[in-house]
């Protein structure tokens, strides 16, 4: 029997919440074939989700939400059998927070649940909530609970597509002022929704935010 020690979870947490790209290359390999070497070749960060949505078209409706949700139930075995317990604890918190929205989304009429582009919005979520009780927990003299976030951040960015960094971020904002031909603070809603549109599951949008408050202030 997997033996797990007690940890604390920060309230915020039960907000939380992915699956996977194998079921994708058992069902579709050509598909998945091309989904890697668009990834591999481009250079820009919202090709995850381009081509997710893209390959996600030609699969039947029931496959669609299925393709993370794999990828999280393979993880969460694979961490069993190596009594891997920050990894058990996290992804069992995350299909919570994952099973929590799908109940309210029957609520409203979707059987199949939340999609693989909202699973990935809720990932993120996850990842800010603990570098805010990093922050808090440093703050507060307790290195043990701030290393124990970060090991569980390290858990949830296995899922996710690779984080811009602070450079690329930047660079990001200022092609989007430029394009949208933004120059005021009154353009900042647009300036955002447009980075949200392009970089949902690879941006902190909380970096975002200042560097576009900067440039259009």
């Amino acid at each position: 029997m997997l033996k797990t020690r007690q940890i604390l979870i920060p309230a915020g947490k039960l907000a939380d919440v992915y699956g996977s790209r194998a079921a994708l290359s058992r069902t579709h390999p050509n598909f998945y074939l091309s989904f890697k070497i668009k990834v591999l070749r481009s250079k820009v960060f919202f090709a995850y989700i381009t081509v997710l949505r893209y390959v996600r078209s030609f699969l039947p409706q029931n496959q669609r939400y299925a393709m993370l949700r794999s990828q999280l139930r393979d993880a969460l075995k694979k961490a069993v059998l190596a009594k891997d317990a920050v990894s058990v604890t996290t992804v069992r918190l995350i299909l919570a927070a994952l099973k929590e929205r799908d109940i309210a989304a029957r609520g409203e009429g979707n059987t199949d649940g939340i999609p693989d582009e909202e699973i990935l919005t809720l990932l993120q979520a996850m990842v800010k909530q603990r570098r805010e009780s990093i922050e808090m927990y440093t703050k507060g003299n307790r290195p043990e609970l701030a290393a124990q976030e970060a090991s569980e951040i390290g858990v949830i960015e296995r899922f996710l597509p690779k984080q811009m960094s602070d450079e690329e971020i930047e660079a990001a904002v200022k092609a989007a002022v430029t394009d949208l031909g933004a120059t005021c603070l009154k353009d900042m809603g647009r300036t955002m929704a447009a980075l949200r549109e392009q970089y949902a599951s690879c941006m902190d949008f909380g970096k975002a935010g200042g560097v576009a408050k900067k440039l259009l202030g």
